[in-house]
């Protein structure tokens, strides 16, 4: 089956929607001559990212325009996880854990400003600023206090990248690159990417001439500190930063958003999990008590 591209990108996930209800969890269509297999049970899923022939990306991860681990071609990408991969080992996650604490309680003091008023708000711009917030402080080490703004320029452009690239894998004749420089939509990219890169560009620029260190006390070495010491270069650090950004928060911040809506929707398990919750914290502090 072919898929009419279209520049309204709301209607492409109910489109996929009704597509896996007729045609089951795998399944193929065309954009143009080129076919894309869509998968949507977890079985299939795990069969394909675990397989080696995966690590190459799909030819339109390049749309992103960014050049971190996230779009790299195999051959690259093995090379920079084995650089990167050390600077996320235990130790290193669990002393994020103060700035995620932090920052999830910001969260929930926005959202009760909420609770007792009945009406419908996204959700996942309360997660994503959340998201935003963790990023550039476990990544920069730079606390920017996007959830206590009352808007988020950055995140806005953040979206407008993310629609640019739906619009143009969803539309073959926007992929060769000669023709996209044609569009008013590649305009709109360039200003938008000079955005987005402008905060990290300038932190970095800043850790490189004068040598600070994380300005969070929660954190003091983010990841850029460690990237540091390996031997990636200034252009491929900040290239990676820049990567994780973009790629980590959206992943994050959807992830989160949905698991609140569906605890919404789910009472029962959301007691369930609450009570869970309770129970842990008080045999951690009996446990820590009892070491005492």
């Amino acid at each position: 089956m072919y898929l009419i591209p279209g520049r309204d990108t709301s209607r492409y996930l109910k489109t996929l929607i009704d597509l896996t209800a007729t045609c089951g969890p795998a399944y193929c269509f065309w954009l143009g001559p080129i076919p894309v297999v869509i998968v949507s049970s977890a079985d299939h899923a795990r069969t394909i990212l675990n397989s080696p022939a995966a690590v190459e990306k799909a030819y339109f991860y390049r749309f992103a325009q960014l050049h971190g681990i996230f779009s790299l071609p195999a051959h690259k990408w093995r090379v920079h996880r084995k650089l990167i991969q050390p600077t996320f080992n235990q130790s290193i996650l669990r002393s994020f854990i103060p700035v995620f604490e932090k920052k999830a309680e910001t969260l929930v003091l926005r959202l009760s400003e909420l609770a007792e008023k009945d009406q419908p708000f996204d959700i996942y711009r309360f997660t994503a600023k959340c998201t935003l917030d963790m990023i550039f402080a476990t990544t920069l080490g730079t606390d920017m206090h996007i959830q206590e703004a009352s808007t988020c320029r950055y995140l806005d452009i953040l979206e407008e990248l993310f629609e640019i690239v739906t619009i143009r894998i969803a539309n073959v004749f926007l992929h060769p690159q000669w023709l996209f420089c044609c569009t008013s939509l590649y305009r709109k990219e360039v200003k938008a990417l000079k955005e987005f890169c402008r905060p990290a560009k300038t932190i970095l620029h800043e850790k490189r001439t004068t040598g600070m260190l994380s300005e969070c006390s929660d954190k003091p070495f983010s990841l850029v500190d460690q990237l540091q010491s390996t031997t990636l270069d200034s252009e491929a650090i900040e290239k990676e930063i820049i990567a994780i950004i973009f790629a980590g928060n959206e992943t994050s911040a959807l992830t989160v958003a949905n698991t609140i809506l569906l605890l919404a929707m789910h009472p029962e398990v959301q007691g369930k999990l609450s009570t869970n919750c309770e129970l842990t914290v008080a045999l951690r502090w009996k446990t820590l008590i009892t070491k005492l």
